[in-house]
């Protein structure tokens, strides 16, 4: 049996046990120069997740004030006073733990993608965790998980001869016990776990020994290279520790056992001391609000209450403390959930289960605005309906791979196992040329106002293409145009204009490379 079969069957390389502070480590011009340059552009910079376990409920974190009277009749056992919200954008206010969120939207560096979700949602907390870091089909069952698999392409000898002067550092940190399954490659584990950089333990004594069995000797010298890696991946950390500095005053507010912030502190640590890590995650429990959610005494307290001000308190002081590290720009954050809550409460002042969910982005690389908007909520919703799916997740991190980390576009179907739309989630001086070239390419529509007629004028690279108009409520009144188009600048005769009332509609545009849309007003 050769070592990469052994691993993958008996999991050894995630399964060693280290110490830290008591706690366990695990081991585990042309397009094509522009490419090459936007590959080096993108070697410093930084992915930081903070997975929110549990299923975070979106309709109250950010809250559609326009259905207010509507959502408060429907959730009137968890909802929020409306005098509590905080303004945020448009329609929409934010629960009144999230000031940091705030905060950093008046400064834009924040950025909420609406009703993020996969078809076919599966609603069991173990298997939705297992589809949202693997980035596979409901039905498909897939070991590695997304940013393993990136990690993968870039690192194929891995762990082999790892550390190196190339690559001196771990290329992923799970802040926590165990190693994120999202960092899991196809064969090994890309990267380690570190509970606590202080007073770092490593493991010692001598190496494992077998004299009788060739096999056991083989496995064994693997195993005992995967302790030394380790122990070489501890002493950067512990290099960088030393080296890293925490201003105390920026995170003081969080000091009241909030574990997230404890976290983002360590990755704060270690960025300014120089790890020159990829890919760290961080997580935050207790998302699973099916009663109790709001205190009895006063909405604005409780269980979720507490949950998203230790979520944007923390990430505010991050941010903060990056600033005044002057590696902003190098950083940028996510959250990802298993899935959303229902549209109605429940009798237990909590939500059940549901699917839909917002996901919010955070930096100063992000695209500063709301993805998407909420359905229109009527007086037929059931206990058991569900916010419908926007935005596949999927396309998130396609975005990510495409525009934060460079990915070229044949790496990218390998690592996401299928090809995604893409969303506009970068500022354009942090996103691909291609990307740049769609956010700055043509779509217009002329007269508008119109009343009868119109037309719409767009460019689009080689690709699937779909038009549509949408009314306000986000509902498909046409299909303009369906079907696969070769490269060029197209005009397109919008008619029967006349059978809408008067207006203002959306008219969405997509293809391969992403979505964008304009409004239409039509007036009689």
């Amino acid at each position: 049996m050769k070592r990469r079969e052994f691993i993958q069957k008996t999991g050894i390389a995630a399964s060693i046990p280290f110490l830290i502070n008591g706690m366990k480590v695990s081991a585990e011009a042309t397009p094509f120069f522009q490419d090459l340059a936007n590959a080096g552009e993108a070697e410093d910079r930084i992915l930081v997740l903070v997975q929110l376990i549990g299923g975070n409920d979106g309709l109250n974190t950010i809250i559609p004030i326009d259905q207010y009277s509507q959502l408060s009749s429907l959730r009137n056992s968890v909802f929020i006073p409306e005098n509590k919200l905080l303004d945020f954008d448009n329609n929409l206010k934010l629960h009144p733990s999230l000031g940091g969120f705030q905060k950093l939207w008046q400064e834009g560096k924040f950025e909420t993608i609406l009703n993020v979700a996969y078809p076919d949602q599966n609603l069991s907390h173990f298997r939705s965790t297992d589809i949202w870091t693997s980035a596979s089909d409901t039905k498909d069952f897939v070991p590695s998980g997304w940013l393993g698999r990136y990690l993968d392409s870039k690192h194929p000898n891995y762990p082999d001869n790892y550390p190196n002067v190339d690559n001196p550092d771990p290329i992923s940190l799970t802040i926590g016990n165990v190693v994120s399954q999202t960092c899991q490659g196809p064969v090994y584990t890309m990267g380690m776990a570190a509970n606590n950089i202080d007073n770092i333990y490593k493991l010692e004594g001598s190496s494992l020994e077998s004299e009788k069995d060739e096999y056991a000797f083989s496995e064994l010298d693997y195993i005992n290279r995967v302790k030394k890696q380790t122990s070489d991946y501890l002493d950067v950390i512990e290099i960088a520790a030393n080296q890293g500095r925490i201003n105390d005053s920026i995170w003081a507010s969080n000091d009241d056992g909030n574990s997230l912030a404890n976290q983002l502190k360590v990755v704060a640590r270690l960025i300014n001391g120089g790890l020159k890590t990829k890919v760290y995650v961080c997580s935050i429990a207790n998302f699973d609000t099916h009663s109790n959610q709001i205190d009895s005494n006063d909405e604005t307290s409780g269980q979720h209450a507490q949950l998203l001000r230790y979520l944007s308190d923390s990430i505010t002081s991050f941010q903060d403390q990056l600033k005044e590290y002057g590696v902003e720009d190098k950083v940028l954050g996510m959250t990802f959930s298993e899935f959303g809550r229902r549209i109605m409460s429940n009798n237990s002042r909590g939500t059940d289960h549901g699917s839909a969910a917002p996901q919010f982005l955070f930096g100063t690389a992000v695209n500063p605005t709301v993805h998407g908007f909420y359905e229109e909520f009527n007086s037929d919703i059931q206990q058991n309906d569900n916010l419908d799916m926007q935005h596949d997740f999927r396309s998130v991190y396609t975005s990510i791979l495409k525009d934060w980390f460079r990915v070229p576009e044949n790496d990218i179907f390998n690592i996401m196992l299928k090809n995604f739309d893409t969303i506009q989630i970068l500022k354009g001086e942090f996103t691909s040329v291609e990307s740049l070239q769609f956010e700055n390419s043509l779509l217009k529509c002329y007269p508008n106002p119109a009343s009868n007629n119109s037309t719409l004028e767009f460019y689009t690279v080689t690709s699937h293409v779909e038009i549509a108009i949408y009314d306000l409520r986000g509902n498909k009144l046409q299909s303009i145009i369906d079907k696969l188009m070769p490269e060029g600048n197209y005009k397109i005769k919008l008619s029967e204009l006349s059978n809408y009332n008067s207006g203002i509609y959306i008219i969405s545009f997509k293809n391969r490379i992403g979505k964008k849309s304009l409004n239409l007003s039509i007036q009689k």
